[in-house]
């Protein structure tokens, strides 16, 4: 057990590392132009998942993960005899062939392996919950926050890199034209990156972490303290609006908790739709009266080519990661184009990628959870602070779901629903 806890915690440790293996590089180029998110990779993450899937299958909770999986299977057999299960089935195999059929079909079958992978892992933790209340997971969390907050600083205060790529999997930030920049004192400065691709999923990951180790371990006040100013100092240095905006609606959800009022809580999921759908609508409507915020005009003009995709593409969508082979077509934004970016809103981007098929699977999924989880507890009130708390990442960002480590940290999450001892 020491081995899988060991692995488990490194994945935890090393999921914001950037480093990856590149392969078929040559079909990621849509009209001469190479997009860095048709390339199929394989990520350090991956590896140690798949080898923390190999040890946990071959030690005595091996049998358990087997027997689990095979209920699932049994389930889903006995859920096929059923008319609108078996059409919810058949619909789901249907989708899957399409990738074959997509634009880019390599990356969309690449992103479905990495998907089942992220399965198997759900199942595989789930079925040894004692790893969770080893608290060595705890200063995993706490390591990486701290990890990532010095390498911030250093990055900030030196305006570089630490080391080349290839160690730490960070972004070359000498090289001024590909990297994001900010005002700072007016003069421009390079925002830390850390180990990650871009500020913004720095600050995202270590809020993100923050979360978890404020919710689901005990940490005592001084830790408790430095972690908040780690937070806080990454946040400040990379100027994340989103990593601000959560840890805003987390202190908001929590003082509402302490006050009893569970009226939201009852309410989550409807909550979460709602903003969903309204902030993309504002979105276009802050970009007409500040056309000069590259920020928001560049949401909101991949905001209107993800609904014109999906209007183009209304059953099955563009395919899974295959966003940015479109975009091109539906923007008349000239810098939007170029850059050829997935747009910055997870169910936009779902939806443009799946259609009207992925949104039935999601529907779908959420209906069977609901069947099985009745009775509200405690627990789902952390799930909904939680998820709640991260809707900017949702609504102003993609990454949670295009950048494939950030699946293993999603299952993680479903895997934490009861919260360690």
């Amino acid at each position: 057990m020491k081995l899988r806890l060991f692995l488990l915690t490194s994945i935890v440790f090393f999921l914001p590392f950037n480093l990856f293996l590149k392969f078929f590089e040559e079909t990621s180029f849509i009209n001469g132009l190479q997009i860095d998110y048709l390339i199929p990779k394989l990520y350090l993450v991956d590896c140690l998942v798949l080898l923390f899937l190999v040890l946990s299958l071959l030690s005595k909770k091996g049998q358990k993960i087997l027997s689990t999986s095979k209920k699932y299977l049994q389930t889903l057999s006995a859920l096929s005899k059923q008319p609108i299960y078996l059409f919810a089935i058949c619909l789901s195999m249907l989708f899957i062939c399409y990738q074959f059929f997509t634009v880019k079909p390599l990356i969309a079958l690449a992103y479905i392996l990495h998907l089942t992978l992220a399965g198997v892992f759900l199942i595989a933790i789930k079925s040894q919950k004692v790893l969770f209340n080893q608290s060595i997971l705890k200063l995993s969390l706490v390591a990486s926050i701290f990890f990532q907050t010095i390498l911030s600083l250093y990055q900030w205060i030196f305006q570089k890199s630490l080391l080349p790529y290839q160690y730490l999997g960070e972004t070359d930030l000498t090289n001024y034209s590909g990297v994001a920049k900010v005002i700072w004192n007016n003069t421009i400065a390079v925002p830390p990156y850390g180990t990650t691709a871009h500020p913004n999923i720095l600050a995202g990951i270590v809020t993100v972490y923050f979360l978890l180790l404020q919710e689901y371990f005990q940490i005592n006040k001084i830790l408790t303290v430095a972690v908040w100013l780690c937070v806080i100092t990454v946040i400040f240095l990379t100027q994340s609006i989103s990593a601000f905006l959560v840890l805003l609606i987390y202190i908001i959800l929590k003082l509402i908790k302490k006050s009893n009022i569970y009226f939201f809580y009852n309410h989550w999921i409807a909550g979460m739709a709602a903003v969903l759908i309204v902030v993309p609508l504002l979105m276009n409507l802050f970009a007409t009266f500040r056309p000069s915020s590259d920020s928001i005009t560049r949401r909101a003009y991949l905001n209107t080519a993800a609904v014109k995709i999906w209007l183009t593409h209304p059953f099955f969508g563009t395919g899974l990661n295959n966003f940015t082979t479109e975009v091109e077509r539906y923007t008349y934004n000239q810098e939007s184009a170029r850059f050829a970016q997935p747009v910055h809103h997870v169910g936009l981007l779902w939806l443009a990628e799946t259609g009207i098929i992925g949104l039935f699977i999601i529907g779908f999924i959420f209906y069977l959870t609901a069947l099985n989880n009745k009775k509200i507890d405690q627990d789902d009130h952390t799930v909904a602070l939680v998820l709640f708390s991260l809707l900017p990442l949702m609504v102003f960002d993609h990454y949670l779901i295009s950048q494939t480590p950030f699946l293993y940290l999603a299952f993680f999450l479903l895997a934490m629903r009861s919260k360690p001892n």
